[in-house]
């Protein structure tokens, strides 16, 4: 799926119909990059790819970015997924008044600081941003107080996200779909996999990292949930210390097929949250 909503068969219909990618971005109301960045990846389509879980920045783990780059290195890959809830936003979606750092526009200031970094240095890599809860977070607040979508920044333009990544909801690449959540909480990736009769990748369980296959008369699929890069105690993520399960730090690339859970070694350090 591209843009959440369309197929490669769809996208090759309208480019049959249409014949240009800025006459298919005029009849979908598509800035002609994202139609570009549709079809290049249509033809690319990377078969090493590395997954990179919630960072929910600015609370995003000191070197993580940098940790799952390495494998990355090491793999080959060309694109890159980040599996949603990039950004935390709770401060923003609370609007706590308060004068302290991470107050509302603090948060948002330091999200956008360290999203320019992070973007800089994925910038030789075909990214796609599989869009989380947190991400779209003020969406639901802007509903409920009834302001009109049209009077909305997207998240792009917030964040000044670069227009060579591809934000979406869900994405299918190769034999593979990927979804931040929607689930269930045990055994989510067990059960998008069921679902899509396919290989899938979920994320949005901090403390679950698995992977898991099976071997049907459809043939041969694995589903994985993939954990999360955040620092619990990092000021913005003060919330999430109720929680009584230790999150664990991972990461995941899948190189021809094949998939690689990899553990940060962090995750051995008890005194560590």
């Amino acid at each position: 799926m591209y843009g959440g909503k369309y197929t490669t068969q769809q996208l090759l219909a309208l480019k049959e119909e249409h014949k240009t990618c800025a006459a298919i971005a005029a009849f979908l109301g598509k800035p002609p990059t994202t139609v570009v960045n549709w079809f290049a990846i249509m033809k690319r389509r990377s078969n090493r790819t590395l997954y990179i879980p919630d960072l929910h920045i600015p609370a995003m783990k000191e070197g993580f970015d940098d940790w799952c780059l390495l494998k990355a290195k090491k793999h080959g890959c060309t694109t890159i997924i980040l599996g949603g809830d990039v950004i935390d936003n709770d401060y923003l979606k609370r609007y706590d008044p308060n004068l302290d750092y991470y107050n509302p526009k603090g948060e948002y200031l330091k999200a956008k600081e360290i999203l320019k970094a992070l973007f800089e240095k994925l910038k030789d890599y075909e990214v796609i941003w599989i869009l989380g809860n947190h991400d779209e977070r003020m969406n639901p607040k802007a509903r409920r107080d009834r302001t009109p979508s049209w009077f909305i920044k997207s998240i792009r333009d917030v964040y000044g996200v670069p227009d060579n990544v591809l934000m979406t909801e869900k994405f299918y690449t190769g034999d593979t779909v990927v979804k931040h959540a929607g689930y269930g909480n045990i055994k989510p990736h067990v059960n998008l996999r069921d679902i899509e009769h396919c290989n899938a990748v979920v994320f949005h369980n901090h403390s679950l990292s698995a992977l898991h296959a099976v071997r049907t008369a459809g043939g041969f699929y694995w589903g994985c949930v993939v954990g999360c890069g955040i620092d619990t105690e990092h000021l913005a993520c003060e919330y999430m210390r109720t929680n009584k399960t230790k999150f664990i730090w991972s990461c995941l690339v899948v190189d021809n097929k094949q998939p690689y859970l990899y553990w940060h070694p962090d995750n051995w350090n008890t005194d560590m949250a």
